[in-house]
């Protein structure tokens, strides 16, 4: 195996790169090109959030299939001995099993099919760390998407990611795989990140990332836990458990005690530490007490943060009523052009992603955001809005 040493290549942003991955899928399904698309690029960035992303665009029902873990027989299946005629004898010979990859495939392509969907997308996660015996029938998978000449369904595109360093475990690979796979070297795309995989995020995490986006993105390391697009993310879910299911509010003290220990052990001691110190100042708005005591008079102070801040009140709204209440607030304060301008971010953020929301309470919610802001009929704020959206 020559040593695989990636220089002088060309990098892109995430986001940049998506519209390519678009193209490349349309193409594969129509039988332009039998490359298999790789995305290389540093560990946590959001790769494979952003492969899923992508296939949610797409119609497609997504299959994850780690390949630094997968056994030798999950790609190889197993013999069986059956007697056959050589030369007018009767021999022993081997005759393999459909391998496990391929009947795996197959069978989500065809759950997926038959739940309305246009086919799956394989996302072959780690291909950096692919042992030698597993690149080697990665030959005949790239190209001709069989093995052991058992084929995989048409309506399944395979589709890949991977790390480039040796931090990330990443050694070598075969010049072959090379010559059989699309590869495309990208970096952290903070805006893509952030309007499309981070449409949940926690309100605190999100206002955090849109002050802070140099944290976002910690250096890589072995020896450490370090933020990444993928350990935010992580710690947003937490944050969203400790409020949705545990019952505790952001402005509880045991609420901070927990995001402490949690936010060491997913993003480090250092942007933990950055994180709750941003936490106090965000706090000093009771943004759910803004909600739960109606109180559609409130001043959006005039410091230039503080502005900021507040837009992202618009990720507390839970009802209509809710819904009222910050459209009333927000065009008593439209004065505060830095609150307004970043509110209506937020809201076209929200809307723009709505395909991807599962709740169907929020999606309602968000709609009818929508909703009341056209129907004050400012022609500028109208104008604004629907610049944003596009």
């Amino acid at each position: 195996m020559a040593n695989t040493n990636f220089t002088n290549i060309s990098r892109y942003p995430l986001g940049k790169v998506v519209d390519i991955l678009s193209l490349e899928v349309d193409a594969i399904s129509k039988g332009y090109t039998n490359l298999v698309p790789v995305i290389a690029g540093s560990p946590g960035i959001g790769k494979s959030a952003t492969l899923k992303w992508l296939a949610d665009q797409k119609n497609l029902n997504v299959l994850i299939i780690s390949l630094g873990a997968v056994p030798y027989e999950y790609l190889s299946g197993l013999p069986d001995f059956v007697e056959t005629e050589y030369f007018n004898e009767i021999v022993k010979a081997a005759k393999w099993s459909v391998p496990d990859i391929i009947d795996s495939i197959n069978k989500h392509t065809e759950n997926a099919l038959a739940n309305g969907k246009d086919g799956l997308l394989v996302l072959l996660d780690d291909i950096h760390l692919m042992e030698p015996a597993a690149q080697k029938y990665m030959f005949e998978f790239f190209q001709n998407k069989t093995l052991q000449n058992f084929k995989i369904r048409d309506e399944a595109i395979l589709i890949g990611a991977m790390n480039e360093s040796g931090a990330a475990g990443f050694e070598d690979m075969y010049s072959a795989i090379l010559d059989r796979i699309s590869l495309y070297f990208v970096d952290f795309d903070f805006d893509f990140w952030y309007k499309n995989i981070g449409i949940d995020l926690h309100p605190s995490i999100a206002a955090f990332s849109k002050t802070n986006e140099a944290s976002i993105l910690g250096a890589e390391a072995t020896n450490e836990v370090t933020a990444s697009p993928r350990s935010w993310t992580e710690f947003s879910n937490m944050l969203n458990y400790l409020e949705n299911e545990v019952g505790l509010s952001i402005n509880d003290a045991l609420f901070k005690d927990k995001a402490i220990i949690m936010g060491k052990g997913k993003v480090g001691t250092t942007e933990t530490t950055k994180f709750i110190e941003f936490l106090v100042t965000y706090t000093r708005f009771n943004f759910i007490d803004i909600f739960e005591n109606k109180k559609v008079d409130y001043e959006i102070p005039d410091d230039f943060i503080d502005q900021v801040l507040h837009a992202f009140m618009v990720r507390y709204v839970t009802s209509k009523e809710d819904v009222d209440i910050l459209i009333e607030i927000m065009f008593e304060n439209k004065d505060k052009t830095t609150f307004f301008s970043k509110a209506l971010d937020e809201v076209a953020l929200l809307y723009g992603s709505i395909r991807n929301i599962k709740d169907r309470k929020k999606k309602n919610v968000i709609k009818y955001i929508k909703d009341k802001i056209k129907e004050k009929r400012d022609p500028e704020v109208l104008k604004a809005f629907n610049d944003i959206l596009i």
